[in-house]
């Protein structure tokens, strides 16, 4: 499978990584050092997003603890309709 088709397809990691690592390269360790340095840069950004998270939540957790958060609490990436707390 490939990113770029015009079929709705569920887009997978292994696929966005296939298709990066393979791009404009025809050398199969030019392909193979993509793969990994696109896998580092990956690792390195969702380890920041989730120290980002950490830190926002510990925050907005210790607000609530001492009475001064916003009510209620929502998640803005819950897909539900309800509210999450």
């Amino acid at each position: 499978m490939s990113i770029y088709t015009t079929q709705d397809e569920e887009i997978s990691l292994s696929s966005i990584l296939h298709d990066y690592s393979h791009a404009w390269s025809g050398d199969p360790d030019d392909i193979d050092l993509r793969a990994q340095r696109f896998a580092q840069w990956l690792a390195e950004h969702d380890r920041e997003q989730m120290a980002r998270a950490w830190f926002i939540g510990c925050n907005a957790g210790i607000r609530w603890a001492q009475g001064n958060a916003d009510q209620p609490l929502a998640n803005p990436y819950d897909t539900d309709t309800e509210e999450s707390c």
